[in-house]
């Protein structure tokens, strides 16, 4: 891992209270570190979450899956219950587009004006 070097400029008084803590035996650089992981931790917390297990869980909660749909077939390998399913969906979809397209819907007569 390469480091980087981070210069500050640092007022009188704190360059005073950065000698003291030399003196002192403190770290600075350890004393810096934590004080950056403390400040991002602030900024961008971690999740709540600690394991996928426990965030499907949470999602699941709150995005239930939508019950299973009748007309699907039990196994894609039963060919009867396939071959019904796809016939009852295409059905349906057929009957949609019908009932909703304009040019498709049953036409009234039309009122001839008398001239």
């Amino acid at each position: 891992m390469a480091t980087k070097v981070f210069n500050v400029r640092l007022s009188p008084e704190d360059a005073k209270r950065v000698q003291a803590l030399r003196k002192a035996g403190v770290a600075l650089s350890s004393l810096v570190r934590s004080a950056i992981r403390a400040e991002h931790e602030r900024l961008y917390p971690r999740p709540k979450w600690r394991s996928a297990r426990e965030l499907l869980e949470r999602l699941y909660a709150e995005f239930p899956p939508p019950p299973p749909d009748a007309t699907a077939p039990k196994r894609g390998s039963d060919r009867k219950s396939m071959q019904r399913a796809i016939r009852e969906r295409l059905q349906a979809k057929h009957r949609r587009t019908i009932r909703d397209s304009p040019a498709l819907a049953p036409r009234t007569p039309s009122r001839r004006r008398a001239g």
